[in-house]
């Protein structure tokens, strides 16, 4: 069972992030079934809601792979668009896909839409090849605000800065107990990763 699920993106991808109750994302259980673990997109302003576009992974032997897919919503007709990385720690499953492979596909429609906004939603599939079956967990779909999103500068710092420095008293003996101050300001909220007094 998903138990988190969470997306993101950057200037050159999209991002995905779910989690489940286990400690691992099994392609295959024998005898059946086989497993796919999906985060889905859809632009609100697309040309048709019949589509729906997805991060999947799985390993099911000629019939579907990890990568990026165009999903018909209605008829479950499914085309592999382009490869994903995928990565998968414990129960944390990450997925990653190019932001232009997936806002460049006509059927993806306009980006940046009008309100910046896309419709997204995690699902696992259990599939059951004998006997054509399957069994679908499926979150709320969830509107992601990209231009909301909080943007972070990665490698960016702007250092911090020391005044009103000193010590008090001035001059002492062994015995003497010295009281040093110094005011500490960092515009990136970052704490001090060393203190020394010299």
């Amino acid at each position: 069972d998903l138990t988190g699920f969470r997306v993101g993106y950057s200037a050159t991808h999209v991002y995905a992030t779910l989690t489940n109750n286990g400690t691992g994302w099994p392609f295959y259980t024998f005898p059946q079934p086989w497993y796919i673990y999906s985060a889905g997109f859809a632009n609100p302003e697309a040309p048709s809601d019949t589509f729906i576009f997805s991060l999947s992974y799985a390993s099911i032997p000629g019939v579907f792979s990890t990568g990026l897919y165009l999903i018909n919503r209605y008829s479950a007709d499914f085309t592999r668009i382009a490869d994903i990385s995928a990565q998968t720690s414990g129960n944390r499953l990450s997925l990653a896909c190019s932001l232009a492979t997936l806002t460049r596909h006509p059927r993806f429609g306009p980006w940046p839409n009008t309100d910046g906004r896309l419709t997204v939603a995690a699902n696992t599939q259990s599939v059951y090849p004998i006997g054509g079956t399957y069994q679908r967990n499926t979150t709320d779909a969830a509107r992601f605000y990209c231009t909301r999103t909080p943007r972070i500068a990665i490698g960016q710092n702007r250092p911090p800065t020391l005044n009103l420095a000193g010590v008090e008293p001035d001059t002492g003996s062994g015995e003497t107990y010295f009281r040093f101050h110094v005011h500490y300001v960092d515009a990136d909220t970052n704490l001090p990763v060393l203190r020394c007094v010299v």
